[in-house]
């Protein structure tokens, strides 16, 4: 992957939509149904971040992977690194320099009043009815209906007073006796930070995440988009300014024991920034100047050649493979049987005499040393082939395996046709060598690689002719 100079897809982080809303809004961003919508879209994001991978690396560190956000070794804070994205082609990415992070801090409150989902009374007015003391001493009571049993409920305050981009949130575990033994409730800030590392850019405003974007993710755990209002006991219309988001028992944001304040801190963070994570990945985009990734190198087929490429590939096999059918075919084939390799070998084998029978090839190899043999033809006359007849009309040749050690070399060429004493015996014959006649029945090579007649010797030397009861074809 490489970089070079051009248009190159960012993240919108003025908005919190997905990638068609930013067109929707785009002249009333702070309008307050916009900003309720927003925060709505912010928590929906956060649910989709909770499928994101947490990694836990160095704020140093610049390496990014697709849908993920990381934190510390103590999780002490969260953050995510922006991607910039090819316009032409959504899969070649490059990290940004530019960061933001998630930090947040609860505090437990005493409970003096509800956190049983209703179970803890009988008065139906007092069913949603939870109170606390507040860190500053103050006696509180809320209606939180959104509840239930083993769940938690996060509820933001949209006038909190923590900071620009910050929101007080609050964190109701309802009791069911079992995995929550007894209610808690926490009150927690949550803050967002600017986005770092704009100093490698130009038109700076795009980058930026506004004060009322940055507080919406900073509640967006609690944030549902709808605005609770109810009529006081002078008909004045009140604006509820906490909103409820309550999760199921088996959501990673509803713990099923008892936890601390830390731990809910640390579901806070986690949560924001996987929003913002989402955001970057599913949200608005803006097209800017900037670094474009690319492939580091780039093929340009010109298919005239590639076609005579593609084509003499195969070519070249088979022509490979006639060379190899006609150097095989100047060599007898032998039978792949294991009876016959082991006759072949019997002269190399004989060397250990009486022993060996219980040794592996290896073994045998390693007993024989470095024995250095070919496959070949042993011409008559030449070590225990005996010469019959003058010339190659009269000569037996024998098929053997020639040690380097006697001096042979390497035949090249066509294995010679002729005479070879590899024929089958026929019936008659056997039974005349068991008759106590000596004989040596030998086969006539045709130039098709077969014996076609059989040659007897006696003790007289008289010659004749025979035909076998069945031939044995020798492959060239």
């Amino acid at each position: 992957m490489t970089l070079h100079i051009g248009t190159v897809s960012v993240a919108n982080v003025s908005f919190i939509g997905d990638a068609n809303s930013q067109y929707e809004f785009a002249d009333g961003v702070s309008d307050v149904n916009t900003v309720q919508s927003q925060g709505a879209t912010a928590n929906s994001l956060g649910i989709t971040g909770q499928n994101y991978q947490i990694y836990t690396t160095s704020f140093d560190s610049d390496k990014t992977y697709s849908q993920s956000y990381y934190t510390d070794a103590n999780s002490t804070f969260y953050w995510y690194r922006f991607v910039d994205r090819a316009v032409s082609k959504w899969t070649d990415a490059v990290s940004s320099q530019r960061t933001i992070n998630a930090t947040a801090g609860c505090t437990q409150l005493k409970l003096t009043f509800g956190g049983y989902a209703g179970f803890n009374t009988d008065n139906a007015s007092l069913t949603n009815t939870v109170s606390w003391i507040a860190q500053d001493g103050t006696p509180m009571t809320y209606d939180v209906a959104t509840v239930a049993t083993g769940a938690t409920t996060w509820m933001a305050n949209m006038s909190s007073e923590c900071g620009p981009r910050c929101m007080q949130v609050y964190a109701l575990q309802s009791a069911d006796n079992d995995t929550v033994t007894v209610p808690r409730l926490f009150d927690c800030q949550s803050h967002v930070s600017t986005v770092d590392g704009l100093d490698y850019y130009d038109d700076l405003d795009i980058y930026k995440m506004p004060d009322i974007q940055a507080q919406l993710f900073a509640g967006s755990i609690g944030l549902s988009g709808f605005v609770e209002q109810y009529q006081d006991e002078d008909n004045d219309t009140i604006t509820n300014d906490l909103q409820m988001v309550r999760y199921p028992v088996d959501s990673p944001w509803s713990p099923s024991s008892d936890w601390t304040a830390d731990d809910m801190a640390h579901l806070l963070m986690s949560f924001t920034a996987g929003a913002i994570s989402a955001l970057d990945e599913n949200g608005p985009r803006t097209n800017v100047t900037g670094d474009v990734p690319g492939p580091a190198q780039v093929v340009n087929v010109k298919w005239k050649y590639s076609i005579l490429i593609l084509a003499g590939v195969p070519l070249a096999q088979l022509l490979v493979l006639l060379l190899v059918i006609m150097f095989a075919n100047k060599a007898i084939i032998k039978d792949t049987s294991h009876l016959s390799t082991a006759r072949l070998l019997r002269p190399i084998v004989d060397k250990l005499g009486d022993n060996g029978c219980l040794l592996t090839g290896d073994e045998i190899a390693e007993k024989l040393g470095n024995v250095k043999v070919i496959y070949g033809v042993r011409d008559p006359g030449v070590g225990n082939v005996p010469a019959m007849g003058v010339g190659d009309n009269g000569n037996v040749r024998h098929l053997d395996i020639l040690e380097e050690s006697e001096g042979f070399g390497y035949r090249r060429g066509r294995m010679p046709v002729g005479r070879y004493d590899g024929v089958f015996r026929t019936r008659d014959q056997r039974d005349s060598i068991e008759g106590g006649e000596e004989e040596e029945t030998v086969g006539l090579l045709s130039e098709q690689g077969r014996a076609s007649t059989l040659e007897v010797h006696d003790q007289d030397g008289m010659w004749w002719q025979t035909r076998p009861k069945k031939q044995r074809r020798l492959s060239v």
